[in-house]
């Protein structure tokens, strides 16, 4: 009967190790899962900081490509003020009367003529001081008061904001 009970002691006390190392493992598993979600966390965190690139490219995909009939190829702000290189993309002439970003018009005098497939340099100032701390990204609804050969005017509505970074002199 003693041999029994010893029999039935070791298998209980081999039991009980196998369970604490079927433990053991479980837990080792879940520290490595624990770490491989962590490294996942910080990637995708380092990835969210990107998120302004991403709408930028979206802008420029749109203000480059399909924006009719005035794109614009290239834009910078610097300080106060907004550069861009407006292009016309129909080969009618046109007079460009305003350029309102989000609201905030600037009338451009008498108008400006731009050409059939011509481009402009336009510099407008007076908007929001870019700042390091507090505004590094800009972003403006760009709304085009434009007059055709035919005497009609006419607005061109930016279907995406022209967004980028402030670029510091």
């Amino acid at each position: 009967m003693k041999t029994a009970n010893n029999l039935i002691r070791l298998y209980l006390i081999g039991s009980l190790m196998a369970n604490g190392q079927a433990a053991m493992e479980y837990l080792v598993l879940l520290a490595i899962i624990l770490v491989v979600a962590l490294i996942g966390i910080v990637i995708l965190g380092g990835f969210a900081e990107g998120g302004g690139n991403a709408m930028e490219t979206s802008s420029k995909a749109y203000w480059s490509g399909s924006a009719i009939p005035f794109g614009i190829e290239q834009w910078a702000q610097i300080n106060d003020t907004l550069y861009i290189t407006l292009v016309n993309k129909r080969p009618e002439r046109y007079i460009l009367r305003s350029i309102s970003l989000s609201g905030d018009v600037k009338t451009l005098g008498v108008g400006w003529t731009v050409g059939p497939n011509a481009r402009k340099n336009i510099s407008i100032s007076g908007l929001t001081q870019c700042d390091r701390a507090a505004y590094d990204y800009f972003s403006y609804d760009m709304i085009f008061n434009y007059t055709t050969t035919n005497g009609v005017d006419r607005l061109q509505i930016g279907a995406k904001p022209l967004e980028g970074s402030c670029s510091f002199p």
